[in-house]
């Protein structure tokens, strides 16, 4: 495919290439999300076969992948504002995949805590070399859109990574499970390689290095943080990656120890869940965001309260999916939690892509996921894992994730407060590219 128009930072908005490059980009976040939802489902059996705690568990699931995304996420952030986003990425989902698969030849904890921080620390670039090309790719008035409709294939991912792994993992083993889940990445780091262009010209480019280069990294995050609504969106963000990153990684390990279903069973039960009905969602919330806009006119306060809505229903089905006795109502609740869980991200990123300054959205959203990834990722496993191993493994996970459900509260205040900070200022029309 010619990749000569992408030279005029103009064409690429009117043409169908943007599409493609759309859907390029949403499957590489599909596998973004597969991999790191794999151990989720895997925790039952590793732990027996390593003689693991749940806190153990926990510490693999959550630190070990969050710490080394967090080191890795400043500077990848600051290459996506300076060189070629697509080959960075390209060589992003080639390690991290490899990762996954060397998951399955792990003899140790260690070595499995070691192949999975490897893992977080290549997919510090899926983020924000992915975010960074589709605010260039799409205007202001698409974003939510666009932003939902990437954020969607982390459904995917979950539906590959439960049912598909559920039933490798069930048939031939937790390793091949692993091996089969690096796949897909590979395949899909070439075509990235080959089709995808950035739409950066060289002249802007340059300009944008000379920019960055001129501001210091201290500085730069300051005029970050000085744009009213940014903090709060951010805040509200990480509150939800640490309820979103919990419950993927526990709720399987909740089923089979509340009801005593087989691995693939559950697995195909979060999988619908947390893949297909919360790819709807995430789909959804963005469609209705552009929709609704009045008069072609980008207002932050309509994204922030429909994310704030996200955040207090799917807290809600969180809390009764935990305090029922019935599977039924248990499964009922799952899925009401899976359609609505994710459908924030289209919103607040949207929102967040938009009000910060353009030539700083890598560092923007590398700053977002040292945090979300950090704090959310690496703590929501962990506290689960640590309630469960101080109640008991009886009903530990139960309350463990329901007290996860409290940040949702936090959350949706926080992203009210974004979209009026925001609001407030009209900062919008000074950088609406």
């Amino acid at each position: 495919m010619a990749l000569n128009h992408l030279n005029d930072p103009t064409e690429f908005k009117s043409t169908n290439y943007r599409w493609y490059v759309l859907a390029v980009l949403t499957a590489a976040h599909a596998c973004h999300a597969l991999d790191r939802a794999i151990i989720g489902l895997m925790l039952e059996p590793i732990g027996r076969e390593f003689g693991l705690s749940d806190n153990q568990l926990g510490l693999i699931a959550g630190p070990a992948y969050a710490v080394a995304f967090a080191c890795v996420a400043i500077p990848v952030g600051l290459a996506v504002d300076r060189f070629n986003r697509s080959r960075l990425l390209a060589l992003a989902i080639s390690v991290w995949s490899g990762f996954t698969m060397l998951c399955g030849a792990a003899n140790s904890m260690a070595m499995l805590a070691f192949a999975r921080a490897a893992v977080g620390g290549a997919e510090a670039a899926g983020g924000p070399a992915g975010l960074s090309l589709i605010s260039d790719y799409f205007r202001p008035e698409e974003r939510s859109t666009a932003i939902g409709i990437w954020y969607s294939s982390a459904g995917v991912g979950a539906v590959a990574a439960f049912l598909g792994g559920g039933y490798i993992a069930e048939h031939y083993g937790w390793r091949f499970a692993f091996l089969a889940a690096g796949v897909p990445g590979l395949l899909i780091a070439l075509v990235i390689l080959r089709t995808v262009g950035d739409p950066r010209s060289r002249k802007n480019l340059s300009a944008e290095k000379k920019q960055v280069t001129d501001e210091s990294l201290l500085a730069r995050f300051a005029l970050i943080v000085r744009v009213p609504g940014v903090i709060p969106c951010v805040i509200g963000l990480v509150l939800m990656a640490m309820v979103l990153s919990g419950f993927s990684v526990w709720v399987v390990s909740f089923l089979i120890r509340k009801y005593e279903l087989q691995i693939a069973e559950a697995g195909v039960i979060v999988g619908v869940g947390l893949g297909v009905l919360a790819s709807v969602g995430a789909l959804a919330a963005g469609i209705i965001v552009d929709r609704g806009r009045k008069g072609g006119i980008y207002h932050p306060q309509r994204p922030a309260v429909v994310a704030a809505i996200i955040c207090l229903l799917s807290g809600a089905a969180g809390l009764g999916m935990v305090v029922t006795s019935s599977l039924a109502m248990t499964i009922a609740m799952l899925f009401a939690f899976g359609l609505v869980a994710a459908a924030y991200n289209g919103p607040a990123n949207g929102l967040l892509l938009t009000i910060a300054p353009p030539h700083l959205r890598g560092l923007t959203i590398s700053g977002l996921q040292f945090f979300t990834v950090l704090v959310g990722a690496g703590m929501g496993p962990l506290v689960v894992g640590s309630v469960s191993s101080l109640i008991g493994p009886a009903n530990g996970i139960a309350v463990g994730l329901g007290v996860l459900c409290l940040c949702n509260v936090m959350a949706a205040i926080s992203f009210v407060v974004a979209g009026r900070q925001a609001s407030a200022t009209g900062q919008i029309a000074a950088h609406p590219a």
